[in-house]
């Protein structure tokens, strides 16, 4: 275990780079395979987590076992749905492999950091934490970056599991774009693995545009997603469909100014 993850902290800083590249969003090549060659050789259980990680949805049964820690609800809970549908959308794109391996390096850490918490290898599990730490990281930079290229604004705040789920939308309209599809798509396979739940989705608008005319619309782009959602669940779900028009906006700004993280529709699951 000491040799593995000494390997791991030399081999970090070549592969993630410097905290300030990863903010300027040069974070190619996160991880090198020799890493993952590497941990298979040594700890084959955590190179097995690891590989599950990159595809939860194929574990039989249940989509998110092998995600432990329940996808870190307080960190990175809808990496995977994010991840997931970016991929599916732009699977040529030079972050796909990067943000695949950040996060399955990021769930495989922290499992890690837990088997070795409280028992004879505890001195790992500060190592195993700050790999945790910069995977997530880059896994954070990669996510953002590459969203808001497909035109999906993603902020950190976003990848929490506290955080709604969000699908946002081009000016004036209600239409669901194709990424956005694909998330609702994959928010649909997550969430019925967890069982019985329900649903409140809620349109907003940005604030250009008439309060009444926002108010409409936002109630269209509710009204659209909880019918899609509704039909990837086979209405397995009960939904509540609100509209609060420009009145909840994500980002403050002045009457009369468009914003794209404000046109958007929330998901809130709530478990019976």
């Amino acid at each position: 275990m000491k040799r593995l993850l000494a390997a791991t902290v030399v081999a970090l800083p070549l592969a993630l780079g410097t905290s300030g590249a990863i903010a300027n969003g040069m974070i190619e090549n996160l991880l090198v395979e020799e890493h993952f060659e590497y941990l298979a050789f040594e700890d084959f259980a955590g190179y097995q987590a690891m590989q599950a990680a990159l595809d939860p949805s194929s574990i039989s049964d249940n989509p998110k076992q092998g995600t432990y820690e329940a996808t870190e609800l307080d960190n990175y809970g809808h990496a995977w749905i994010y991840l997931s549908a970016l991929t599916d959308y732009e699977p040529l794109s030079t972050h796909a492999g990067s943000g695949k391996r950040a996060y399955a390096c990021y769930m495989t850490a922290r499992r890690n950091a837990m088997a070795t918490m409280g028992s004879e290898r505890g001195d790992a599990t500060g190592a195993w934490l700050e790999l945790a730490e910069r995977c997530g990281d880059a896994l954070r930079a990669t996510l953002v970056r590459w969203a808001e290229g497909a035109s999906v604004p993603l902020a950190q705040e976003d990848l929490r599991g506290s955080a709604p789920y969000r699908v946002f939308f081009p000016f004036d309209t209600a239409s669901i774009t194709a990424i956005s599809d694909n998330i609702l798509d994959y928010i649909a396979q997550f969430e019925q693995a967890e069982g019985a739940a329900h649903i409140v989705v809620a349109g907003h608008a940005d604030r250009s545009g008439q309060a009444t005319y926002n108010m409409t619309l936002s109630r269209k782009r509710a009204d659209a997603v909880g019918a899609k959602f509704a039909a990837y669940t086979k209405g397995e779900f009960v939904h509540r469909v609100q509209a609060a028009g420009e009145t909840k906006p994500l980002t403050a700004t002045r009457d009369g100014i468009r914003h794209p993280r404000n046109r958007r529709v929330e998901i809130v699951i709530g478990r019976m």
